[in-house]
């Protein structure tokens, strides 16, 4: 059995943190896997997951395929390259909305593709407007669609309630963790509703991170004691968004 993962790129991210980890399932169960990384940018090269835990790859032998450019046809001659060198079938995991586009393409011609399968790690609603509508597009190129919660599910519906007919709809699969990478959980303190409560918000300040509605929370009365941290890339355009 073979299977092919397709991310956009690997920084740390949590779209990379599962498909990392669900790699590295595949190669404790003996699965042959190999994940390609669609986007280069040098300034991330030595902060990609895969360079940070690399005692982690290097234990399951895991294979890490870099495409030479960002480009869409290097994207689309990695992947055709890759699956060339393949003699099984192949099932595909993209958590990619190109890759999924281009692994449909690539299965007109290649017959060793299996199932085309794309993750969603966003929900509609948090998205542009055009950002929804390409998302709609290009998932539908998939054979399957999965979602990581019964709430994504649910928006997904209600934001593209009136093409539902016409739609392949997303089921729920939640994201999962690579158990051995996790340590033996302390013994968390009591927590009393008088103590002030710090909320911690890591990432790019834009409206589809949630970054609004963790502000909203402390709008609320029982989060009077409550204070946030935000910490995020200094960008003016985020920034200006979220005001």
């Amino acid at each position: 059995m073979n299977i092919l993962i397709i991310v956009e790129n690997l920084r740390v991210g949590g779209a990379q943190r599962v498909a990392l980890d669900e790699a590295y399932e595949f190669a404790r169960r003996g699965i042959d896997v190999e994940i390609i990384s669609l986007e280069i940018n040098p300034n991330y090269g030595n902060s990609d997951l895969d360079v940070l835990e690399r005692k982690i790859v290097l234990k399951h032998d895991l294979k890490v395929t870099r495409a030479r450019s960002s480009g869409k046809i290097e994207s689309f001659l990695t992947i055709s390259n890759s699956l060339n060198r393949k003699n099984a079938s192949v099932d595909i995991v993209s958590h990619s909305l190109r890759g999924t586009v281009i692994t449909r393409l690539l299965k007109l011609t290649q017959k060793n593709i299996r199932r085309n399968i794309v993750f969603l790690h966003q929900m509609p609603s948090f998205a542009s407007k055009r950002q929804q509508i390409l998302r709609l597009i290009y998932s539908q190129f998939a054979d399957s669609i999965f979602i990581f919660s019964e709430q994504a599910r649910l928006d997904w519906h209600h934001k593209y309630r009136l093409y539902a007919r016409f739609l392949k709809k997303p089921l729920v699969l939640r994201n999962g963790v690579y158990i051995e990478r996790l340590k033996q959980p302390r013994k968390s303190p009591a927590f009393r509703r008088d103590e002030e409560v710090r909320l911690i918000f890591l990432g790019r300040l834009v409206n589809w991170k949630g970054a609004k509605q963790v502000i909203k929370l402390l709008s609320f009365s029982e989060a009077a004691n409550w204070k946030l941290l935000l910490i995020t890339p200094r960008s003016e355009e985020h920034t200006s968004e979220l005001q």
